[in-house]
């Protein structure tokens, strides 16, 4: 105990020792038991006002619709949705302490003494808690407001009362988190919203949902994750202080409760969302929750009309545009660090791992149209709460491309974008060049520099996702292995020590990034390897040439032999087919990718697993190259939507560090001289990469990065961001692109 108290601040250890104060009180018995006046309104005030039903029948999609009343006859049946699992059961009735894939159910105990991170006691907490969240009672207030069948409502009434009954006050597991208490009472709040007067929700059910919206509240109060895990847990917990706060004014405490959300939430924003947007956790699906809690946030502020700080509504929209810079065109998002799976708020019917209701309402919330995300379908999250009219002024909007190259310095992640005439064309490639996260690490992935791929809108190469917090796919979805970059002599680039804890975390750098005319490309390195006996440092370079390719430099850095594996992990719907021992032809929804990759590695196909959400594994298959190293080494890679590119074929020259390219135009040259100064044809360079398009007679001279670029009547210098693109006249003279 002295142990962990070492180092604490005093502010902490007064803290602390207050909750436990609340702990022993309430095991000694003593729980609280608040009664709300009956003067007081069971239905909640609320920043968006009356649903407009016909509005939502009118405007919203037959798909998504016949999707929400699905969604809702299942759970009219006590068959769930929970995380990545359709239908989930568990129990009849429903045994709501109860993780029903592992078996197992928590003891019924003081919150305290449950031993909730113990999956041999209790299995996964998170498909206990994800049902517990009470998204269903959402879902069937939808439903009611789609058909006006009583069934939705009363069953919602009888779920309820089976879980008031089953959850009093303070016991059971949960009671553990403050975070799920929070998103349980923000649940009720836009459920009876949802519901409305007529759907004739119990008068005596009500009040005792009040009675539980005080207590549980209150437990958020006093049990406030500020030292436990002060990130999104912190924020959720705010929020619902806020929004309790807001909706049922009269409460006694709810002025206190509406200041201290409101003052953690103004304070937490900037030590959360770095400079340029990106959640300090390193994790995209965290990324989509701290912009959906504050979205949610600055109305319910509105509603109490507090003052809304210029420069908090600009670090949000940093934010939401760190959320749309690492959103596919088809809507997804990249699956960075660890994804839960859970949501603030459900209301769309859309894919795993689509957060486009998040930006939509962000875009309408900020007026702001460099939100709107590249797909249309989560539009309809505004007709629940913003209404029919938002909805339709935001019809017009399309959204905006992103810019080429984006580099989010301070975050370390790099976007590089080619857009087509539709999203349907686009080609999308994100580079984690980021820090490991924050101490301790807890929702970080050993991913540094990994890449995940869509071309002509389609996910082709990605990163497999969490699979689950706890048990082996917790390890095994965490390794370097399983994400798109390298692994050295089988030992991941941070070293895991438990489910939310490392023992070494890999430091990533940014060293370069831009765009030219008809060229993008970024660089960085990490030093995760440098702890081996013999030290490695892993620099990625990738450049993209428009519609032609994308050309990526793997260099380690080393004295000894190593044994280096990189590999390509395909979606779901991605299928590799060998063309050559080097070369893989790769089909994915209709369009066609070609890889080629260094001659020096051997290439194989493996069945692997790639998890599209929390709890579900489905089968993929991944391409995996390996190779001895002796000393140091570059490995050059060539991937090309085969419409543009055709097959690719890549060969070593006998310069060292040169490759030559063959595609369905012709043929290039390109290098890397890593700094050291190297010659091909018409051109010398000292920088990080060099590409002459169109060969022996190049049409294109490309170079990146800080160095010096020498042709027969041109010395160009170039910082570390630059990218220089060069084309040659009639008369044989060099044009520099702008």
């Amino acid at each position: 105990m002295i142990g962990k108290l070492r180092g604490r601040s005093p502010a902490e250890l007064r803290d602390r020792l207050v909750q436990l104060g609340w702990k022993w009180t309430e095991r000694a018995g003593l729980m609280p038991s608040p009664v709300v006046a009956t003067t007081i309104a069971t239905m909640p005030i609320t920043p968006w006002g009356d649903v407009d039903t016909d509005g939502i029948r009118q405007r919203l999609g037959a798909d998504e619709r016949a999707a929400l009343i699905a969604r809702a006859d299942r759970i009219v049946r006590d068959r769930f949705d929970v995380l990545g699992i359709e239908g989930l059961s568990y129990g009849d009735p429903v045994d709501w302490q109860r993780d029903p894939i592992a078996g197992r159910s928590a003891p019924r105990v003081h919150w305290s003494a449950v031993p909730y991170l113990d999956a041999d006691v209790v299995g996964d907490h998170k498909v206990t808690w994800e049902v517990n969240r009470h998204h269903w009672f959402v879902a069937l207030a939808q439903a009611w407001q789609l058909t006006g069948d009583r069934r939705y409502p009363t069953h919602a009434a009888s779920l309820l009362r089976e879980w008031l009954a089953e959850n009093p006050p303070k016991i059971g597991i949960n009671w553990c988190s403050s975070l799920e208490l929070a998103f349980r009472v923000h649940a009720w709040i836009h459920g009876v919203r949802l519901m409305g007067e007529s759907a004739g929700l119990p008068a005596d059910l009500t009040r005792a949902m009040l009675e539980s919206v005080v207590v549980q509240t209150l437990h958020i109060e006093r049990n406030l994750s500020t030292w436990f895990s002060p990130n999104t847990h912190l924020t959720g917990e705010a929020l619902a202080l806020l929004s309790v706060g807001c909706a049922w004014p009269e409460l006694p405490d709810a002025a206190r409760w509406r200041k201290t959300g409101w003052d953690i939430l103004c304070r937490q924003l900037p030590v959360q969302v770095l400079r340029d947007g990106v959640y300090f956790e390193q994790s995209a699906w965290y990324q989509a929750y701290t912009v959906d809690f504050y979205v949610m946030a600055i109305a319910w502020a509105r509603l109490a009309r507090f003052d809304l700080p210029d420069d908090m509504l600009a670090r949000l929209r940093t934010a939401a545009l760190a959320l749309r810079a690492v959103t596919r065109p088809d809507g997804t998002i990249v699956r960075l660090g660890d994804d839960d799976g859970g949501h603030a708020l459900r209301l769309c019917a859309r894919p795993f791992g689509d957060t486009t209701d998040t930006l939509w309402r962000a875009a309408a919330l900020l007026d702001d149209d460099t939100l709107v995300p590249p797909v249309d379908g989560g539009r309809s999250a505004l007709l629940w709460l913003e209404g029919a009219a938002t909805f339709e002024r935001l019809a017009t909007r399309l959204p905006a491309p992103l810019p080429r190259a984006v580099a989010l310095r301070d975050g370390g992640w790099v976007v590089l974008s080619e857009s087509g005439r539709s999203a349907a064309e686009d080609h999308w490639l994100f580079v984690d060049a980021a820090p490991h996260g924050t101490a301790p690490y807890a929702h970080s992935h050993a991913d540094a520099l990994a890449f995940d791929l869509s071309v002509n809108g389609v996910p082709v190469f990605v990163d497999a996702g969490t699979g689950a917090y706890v048990g082996e796919p917790r390890t095994r979805f965490r390794s370097t292995g399983t994400h798109n970059t390298v692994t050295v002599d089988g030992r991941d680039s941070s070293e895991q020590w438990s489910s939310f804890k490392w023992k070494s975390a890999a430091t990533s750098r940014l060293v370069g990034c831009g765009a030219a005319a008809g060229a993008q490309w970024m660089t960085a390195t990490h030093d995760g390897y440098e702890r081996l006996a013999d030290p490695v440092r892993h620099h990625r370079t990738i450049l993209r040439f428009d519609r032609r390719y994308w050309l990526m430099f793997d260099t380690l850095t080393a004295t000894d032999a190593h044994q280096v594996t990189l590999t390509f992990q395909c979606a779901t719907d991605a299928h590799p087919h060998p063309r050559s021992a080097h070369t893989f032809d790769v089909s994915a929804r209709g369009t066609a990718v070609s890889l080629a990759l260094d001659p020096a590695l051997e290439a194989r196909i493996e069945a692997r697993a790639v998890s599209p959400a929390y709890g579900l594994e489905m089968a993929a298959s991944a391409i995996i190259a390996t190779a001895t190293t002796h000393g140091s080494t570059t490995f050059a890679t060539v991937i090309g939507a085969g419409a543009e590119s055709g097959p690719l074929a890549l060969t070593r020259t006998e310069a060292p560090s040169v490759w030559r390219v063959t595609h369905r135009s012709g043929d290039d040259l390109v290098a890397c001289p890593a700094g050291r100064t190297l010659t091909i044809g018409p051109a010398t360079f000292d920088g990080t990469a060099l590409a002459l398009l169109g060969g022996d007679a190049p049409q294109t001279i490309v170079a990146a990065g800080h160095g010096t670029l020498h042709l027969a009547t041109h010395r160009i210098s170039l910082g570390a961001d630059e990218i220089c693109v060069l084309r040659c006249e009639a008369d044989g003279t060099w044009t520099r692109e702008p």
